[in-house]
């Protein structure tokens, strides 16, 4: 993350998630930045996994039916994404 470009942000937590985001940093040897940082691309990159699972399972199932195979839905859903 050295290499990267930081923004100062500014957010309101109640006090019990303040403590345990202090705690739960000191037991992983990091600091608040770094922790908060990292269990915020850990959810990012876990909802993008499950939205790519879900749009493959609708694929699967369609391409069942005889509409589409998968690699043109993935496809045109990568235009779409992409887009």
């Amino acid at each position: 993350m050295s290499n990267q470009t930081y923004e100062k942000i500014t957010i309101n937590l109640p006090s019990k998630y303040v403590s345990f985001l202090k705690e739960s940093s000191k037991e992983h040897w990091q600091t608040i930045e770094t922790y908060t940082t990292e269990a915020l691309m850990e959810k990012m990159s876990w909802d993008s996994t499950e939205e790519d699972k879900f749009w493959g399972e609708l694929a699967d199932k369609e391409k069942s039916k005889g509409m589409t195979s998968v690699e043109d839905s993935m496809d045109l859903l990568s235009r779409m994404k992409n887009a």
